[in-house]
């Protein structure tokens, strides 16, 4: 399958992605779970092999039915890489807008939030870092596709500064 995102956006997106909590923490947003050591609870770990279990049926999903859109561009347009800024124009969060994908994700922040509150700094783990940076180092190459091309995490804070 050809990429979603050429590789300087791809790599632009998951750096964006990874520091989003943290720009909001510069903007004086109190935020529960953010700026700690990454090191993760064995509970961390077995809700990580969760998320992937979830994850993966829908990111093959949403990426085959991206290549389908691919391929009818391409014939189209004449090119991948037409296609692909066509497709990106037209939607822009590529697969990543798929109502059920954004569930797993969103779903799966909010538990990693959860999970941190009844632990100390050095076992907690931000959520970004647990939904895409620990997904990068497990080597789950199309899932780090899907995910980069998310504009945003689906998750908002609360009054009180809490996921939600």
């Amino acid at each position: 399958m050809p990429p979603i995102l050429t590789p300087h956006r791809r790599e632009q997106n998951i750096r964006r992605l990874l520091e989003a909590p943290d720009d909001l923490m510069l903007s004086g947003a109190p935020l529960a779970g953010s700026a700690v050591p990454q090191p993760g609870a064995s509970r961390h770990r077995e809700l990580f092999a969760a998320y992937l279990g979830q994850l993966r049926p829908h990111v093959e999903r949403v990426a085959s039915d991206w290549q389908a859109a691919m391929t009818y561009q391409t014939g189209r347009l004449g090119s991948p890489e037409a296609a692909r800024d066509f497709l990106i124009q037209e939607y822009p969060a590529g697969p990543a807008a798929d109502m059920h994908f954004i569930a797993v994700v969103r779903e799966f922040w909010l538990a990693c939030d959860a999970l941190n509150d009844g632990l100390g700094a050095a076992e907690s783990v931000d959520p970004p870092k647990f939904l895409l940076a620990w997904v990068i180092d497990a080597g789950e190459n199309l899932c780090v596709e899907v995910l980069a091309s998310q504009p945003y995490w689906p998750v908002g804070l609360s009054k009180d500064g809490r996921w939600c």
